[in-house]
């Protein structure tokens, strides 16, 4: 999965922020797993969006923390949005 940053007042600009991280976020997918490398070290809220931009899972990346499982009823392309300090960080995946 690869991570663009975006302009944040554009899209979920009422998301909550954190402060920003020293380099983009490293994200990977393996099964229903996303894991974040190295890059965060305080709380990210994470929205993931369907193709309709339905937001239709969130949850927050706690400090210390490193993956988010996503339910087992997700199927189809999705859009992950993270926002960090402000910038708002965003990838696709397909499950």
């Amino acid at each position: 999965m690869s991570v663009r940053i975006i302009d944040d007042e554009v899209v979920l600009g009422d998301m909550p922020q954190s402060p920003a991280p020293t380099q983009i976020p490293t994200v990977s997918i393996d099964g229903r797993t996303l894991y974040f490398y190295d890059v965060f070290s305080s709380t990210v809220p994470v929205v993931i969006v369907d193709s309709n931009d339905e937001v239709v899972f969130s949850d927050y990346l706690y400090c210390g923390a490193d993956k988010i499982m996503l339910p087992a009823s997700l199927t189809g392309t999705f859009t992950v949005y993270m926002r960090v300090g402000t910038i708002l960080y965003c990838g696709s995946f397909t499950l």
